[in-house]
């Protein structure tokens, strides 16, 4: 039996816990979320990730082993504005009954415009990322800047290309080194052109620049840096992957301008729906301004 039974909770087709009233609530088996053995920040990611998928009023039932995870969970729970309904430990098992508000605490405040899109796979950063290019697209915003495209296996190598959101061109981003190689290798005359992409997504003033990815070399100093600070400083919103194995390189490179949001494309339409009321105020309260003046 896993931690539930450890527990001194029952297990079988439902788990029954207790609320703090005493009152028997039924928890069905698909709320469980087992995060045994993962270590930060992939607990709070991982639970984060499922809170974003339920219904308001829905439950989730949490497992951990990381310590780590007394503090940050919890904590990320309060930020969110959803709430936290039992918390204990049990043989080393921490264990976190959580319930999604209708309204979080985020979704209330102004939202940054910088989103850090934190993710565990290539696959699932690019389709959330071109999920919801497609979805702005069609609501007739400007985008502008380089998104991955998934790719397809050659060998051994992955070919991969990104994307141009503003001519729809596509640009492969690793060299070829031939059909005997097994090894690949990033192009840096192809990584200059992407570069290249984002500086003139700047320039060109759209609703939102995507960048695919703050990875290794930029972790390292090096590769786009200097080109996501510029984009950064644009005042356009920008919207960027970043890998958990660099999220502490990028919080060291952004510190607290930026949010780092689910990689989902409902975290990123929540996201972009604040920060547009807010900026939708602050334009309005521009406007009230000038009128008081005249």
């Amino acid at each position: 039996m896993g931690g539930y039974a450890r527990a001194g909770l029952r297990c079988s087709d439902w788990i029954v816990s207790c609320s703090q009233r005493g009152k028997r609530r039924a928890i069905s088996i698909e709320s469980l979320l087992d995060l045994r053995g993962l270590k930060c920040p992939l607990p709070v990611l991982r639970t984060q990730k499922r809170l974003n998928m339920l219904a308001p009023g829905e439950r989730i039932v949490v497992e951990c082993t990381d310590p780590l995870s007394v503090i940050d969970i919890p904590h990320m729970v309060r930020q969110r504005g959803d709430a936290l309904e039992s918390k204990r430990e049990h043989d080393g098992i921490f264990i976190f009954e959580i319930r999604r508000n209708g309204m979080t605490e985020q979704t209330q405040t102004d939202a940054k415009a910088l989103a850090a899109l934190v993710f565990e796979t290539s696959a699932e950063v690019n389709k959330a990322m071109a999920d919801f290019a497609a979805a702005l697209t069609a609501r007739g915003k400007k985008l502008a800047g380089v998104i991955q495209v998934s790719p397809r296996t050659v060998g051994d190598c992955q070919d991969l290309h990104v994307l141009d959101l503003a001519t729809g061109a596509r640009k492969p981003i690793l060299q070829n080194l031939g059909n005997m190689s097994q090894a690949c290798r990033a192009d840096s005359a192809a990584l200059s052109e992407v570069a290249l992409i984002v500086r003139q997504a700047v320039q060109d003033a759209p609703d939102l620049i995507f960048i695919n990815r703050f990875g290794r070399l930029e972790s390292e100093g090096r590769g786009m840096r200097e080109d996501i600070g510029t984009a950064l400083a644009s005042g356009v919103p920008v919207v960027i992957g970043v890998s958990v194995h660099y999220l502490e390189a990028w919080r060291a490179f952004a510190q607290d301008i930026g949010e780092e949001l689910a990689c989902t494309e409902p975290a990123l339409e929540a996201w972009w729906e604040r920060l547009e009321a807010s900026r939708g105020a602050q334009q309005a309260g521009q406007s009230d301004a000038l009128s008081a003046k005249d």
